[in-house]
């Protein structure tokens, strides 16, 4: 939404690469589900001690 802002009105026309980018993020979002909990998943599976488990 950050760079939807800093585009302004490029944002929502369909000339311009902005809109293309802003609309595949929203897609993978709601089909991958939310970015900040993946990157945490992530984050725990690669700093967690497999021998631990």
């Amino acid at each position: 939404d950050r760079s939807l802002h800093v585009h302004g009105g490029y944002g929502f026309s369909e000339e311009y690469d902005i809109q293309l980018f802003f609309r595949r993020a929203r897609a993978l979002a709601l089909l991958l589900g939310d970015p900040a909990r993946e990157c945490r998943r992530l984050a725990d599976r690669m700093f967690t001690d497999p021998a631990a488990a």
